[in-house]
């Protein structure tokens, strides 16, 4: 099915369309499924936290990972917006390189210098949950290490991991 293809000279292959199709029907769905419920659950706070990345911004990998994260960014800034009368903060959350499984198989390859545990992303979810005024984050970008700075919490190991910023990636 060759309509199904488009071509994506930045990957150096053809994208299957259906994989764009499916990233917006899932944002679709999501808005469905969690919004209008959470309007009803949450009557004075809530946080929503939205995992993305600076491919939101930035070309890193491929089109269709940049696509799906700037969707990710927007659907955080629209929630925001709506949520806001109901107390619920939404914000987007940025990690650094976390070590998850495939990260560690590819270990030798990479610096994990200023790498991040799964858990340490765990931690700045519930400082923003803890915070009293996490509302003046909502639809906001927040970057998990320079929450570690903020809230003063550090990684399983101990450390502190670095800031990114838009022009480390």
């Amino acid at each position: 099915d060759t309509e199904r293809w488009v071509p994506s000279p930045a990957a150096g292959k053809d994208i299957d369309v259906l994989i764009y199709d499916k990233l917006f029907r899932d944002r679709e769905n999501i808005e469905r499924a969690v919004i209008t419920p959470l309007r009803e659950e949450f009557r004075r706070r809530g946080l929503i936290v939205n995992i993305s990345f600076w491919s939101a911004q930035k070309h890193v990998g491929n089109v269709a990972y940049g696509v799906a994260k700037a969707a990710t960014d927007k659907m955080t800034a629209d929630m925001a917006m709506e949520l806001a009368p109901h107390g619920v903060a939404v914000v987007s959350l940025y990690p650094g390189l976390v070590r998850t499984e495939k990260v560690m198989e590819a270990a030798a390859w990479l610096d994990l210098s200023n790498s991040e545990s799964p858990e340490f992303i765990g931690r700045a979810v519930a400082a923003l949950a803890g915070d009293a005024n996490v509302m003046a984050r909502t639809g906001s970008v927040q970057v998990a290490a320079q929450l570690g700075r903020e809230y003063g919490f550090t990684d399983i190991d101990g450390k502190s991991p670095r800031p990114l910023a838009l022009g480390d990636v």
